[in-house]
């Protein structure tokens, strides 16, 4: 009996299922990883390209090795490249790696990507409230045709790529996850097509919210429509403007550095964030802390 117990212990730990649910050691807001889409593709003016950014959150404790794996959805979207983060080369000093198997023609193949990083020295990614670039991955459409849509998640398979973190104390735990990275187009002709998702205008609450200081703030667009993004204080002045542009339907991700108009360092306290898409005006509350 003591024997069997001793394998069994062994099998859950090799196999991930008494990894903590985050970082036991924080009591701050939870470790995170978020996929950001810096560039959409835009059908409308045949721009196929499409840029997707991988940023870790830790405020209480290092992360000293971080692996994830990524799935994407649409068999016309394509890997190009993958870039580590300088900073990510520098805290995850043994070894980096961003494609299935290591292989980008294999990645391609079976629409999977990753992320791993290990240190050999050092104490790793160190806490801060901010976000820490991992790397960036470069992509193109080989054919969008309208309603389309791109979705890229997280998937456990082998080769590495179980979600999970490492922290100083060597406690395996598994990260936040952000969500999906998803971008949709919208077909809607004499309104007989089923449009997919989003399917109206949406404005998500920040994260991290308290926060400091940084934070991103996603929102959704059933349709292309003119935006625009902007942080106010409570007097009701504009400190900054974070989105004014033109934008494809989808899933959009913005990231505010905690300064106003001039670069200067806004002050802590009470702001809001307001976004204008056609004659939909949406907004929220968040609080900035120094």
């Amino acid at each position: 009996m003591r024997a069997l117990l001793i394998v069994l212990t062994a099998f859950l730990l090799l196999n991930g299922s008494l990894f903590a649910q985050g970082d036991p050691n924080d009591s701050g807001n939870p470790d995170t990883l978020v996929m950001v889409m810096t560039h959409p593709p835009d059908p409308g003016t045949d721009d196929s390209s499409m840029v997707t950014e991988l940023y870790v959150y830790n405020d209480v404790d290092s992360v000293t090795s971080l692996t994830a794996g990524f799935r994407w959805i649409n068999d016309d979207l394509i890997l190009d490249s993958a870039v580590v983060s300088p900073l990510a080369e520098t805290y995850l000093n043994m070894q980096t790696f961003v494609y299935y198997a290591n292989d980008i023609n294999l990645s391609n193949d079976s629409n999977l990507c990753t992320f791993g990083g290990f240190r050999v020295s050092g104490n790793g990614f160190p806490p801060s409230n901010d976000r820490k670039l991992l790397a960036t991955y470069y992509w193109h459409l080989e054919a969008f045709a309208p309603g389309d849509s791109i979705i890229i998640d997280t998937l456990e398979y082998n080769t590495g790529a179980r979600l999970k973190f490492v922290n100083s104390s060597n406690i395996a735990y598994i990260p936040r996850w952000a969500g999906a990275c998803e971008f949709h187009d919208v077909l809607d002709v004499d309104g007989d097509d089923l449009a997919p998702l989003p399917t109206s205008y949406r404005l998500a609450q920040n994260y991290p919210n308290p926060f400091n200081p940084s934070t991103i703030i996603s929102f959704d667009l059933p349709r292309r429509s003119p935006v625009e993004l902007t942080v106010i204080n409570v007097l009701g002045q504009t400190v900054k403007a974070l989105v004014r542009a033109d934008l494809p339907a989808g899933c959009h991700t913005v990231h505010w550095d905690g300064t106003d108009a001039s670069g200067g360092r806004a002050a802590s306290g009470i702001y809001f964030y307001r976004m204008v898409a056609e004659n939909t005006i949406l907004s929220r509350k968040m609080l900035l802390l120094k």
